[in-house]
């Protein structure tokens, strides 16, 4: 926790508690629009280690478009490994604990979700056959804070007070969506190619990881230029020295971030490895 813009005090708010069916989907959240949010943080209890993947979790406004979070607990717990260096495992009583940062401190950006200016759900969809256990909590600002602080800018602007909809229309230019959307892919043959297309914004971070199997090297391309080509093995390692990560507790075998990506570019990825390896891959992404 810390201080936000113009000494506002961010705060962590008391979550809920959730169980979730066994093959059952549910919105198990729905965000009222006094907090806005910054990080929310996981503990889902009975979970199988082997059905970390079976655990779709969703975060969204209501369309594809605005979706904030598409992917399941393995894709959590890696955002939660390179944003915070760890989980929380406790394999007894099978608890899986992560958190995921949608506002960095050390970006120039504001991402926080904001359900002040939509209304914002978490949604879960329990593919597994046991009935799990959820805890939510969250990192934010209180909303009232923040309209104050844009009643006082708007004000001084207009030389009168703003009506409700010209706060909202400010905070709309201000704030940026940042999206985690994930992906599950099959190597059919030792050499295959898959597409990441562009669409609006830009993605900030392109992550490949391997769920089972071995991949060998990957190429990504955009406009014709080699962005990226390596040994998966040597960008594993880059990953692990350059974000001061622990290998030991990395959720996933293999992995590779790569940033610093153009906008407006379609990519080809061209994956390198063993047959029926399964990979996936997550984008992070500000639009």
């Amino acid at each position: 926790m810390g201080i936000w813009i113009d000494g506002i005090q961010e705060k962590v708010y008391t979550g809920i508690s959730k169980t979730v069916s066994a093959n059952n989907n549910i919105d198990i959240y729905k965000f009222g629009d006094d907090k806005i949010i910054k990080s929310i943080y996981f503990n889902l209890k009975n979970v199988e280690e082997a059905d970390k993947d079976k655990v779709e979790i969703s975060i969204h406004a209501g369309t594809k478009e605005r979706t904030f979070f598409d992917g399941t607990l393995l894709d959590l717990m890696v955002v939660s490994f390179y944003q915070n260096g760890r989980n929380l495992v406790n394999l007894t009583d099978k608890s899986y604990r992560s958190n995921i940062a949608f506002d960095y401190e050390d970006d120039d950006i504001a991402t926080p979700l904001v359900p002040y200016l939509m209304p914002i759900t978490i949604s879960m969809f329990n593919k597994t056959g046991n009935d799990i256990s959820v805890k939510l909590a969250f990192e934010g600002v209180d909303a009232e804070d923040i309209i104050h602080f844009y009643e006082g800018v708007l004000s001084k602007e207009l030389k009168r007070m703003p009506n409700e909809n010209e706060i909202k229309t400010a905070m709309s230019h201000d704030f940026i969506k940042r999206r985690f959307i994930s992906r599950r892919e099959t190597l059919t043959a030792t050499e295959q190619g898959f597409q990441i297309p562009s669409g609006a914004g830009h993605y900030d971070r392109i992550v490949i990881y391997t769920v089972s199997g071995h991949i060998d090297r990957i190429k990504l391309t955009g406009l014709d230029d080699i962005i990226e080509e390596n040994d998966m093995d040597v960008l594993t390692d880059i990953t692990f020295i350059k974000n001061n990560l622990n290998p030991t507790l990395s959720p996933v075998g293999q992995i590779a971030i790569i940033e610093n990506l153009p906008a407006g570019v379609n990519y080809q990825l061209r994956v390198y490895g063993e047959k029926d390896t399964v990979f996936k891959i997550l984008t992070e992404k500000i639009v």
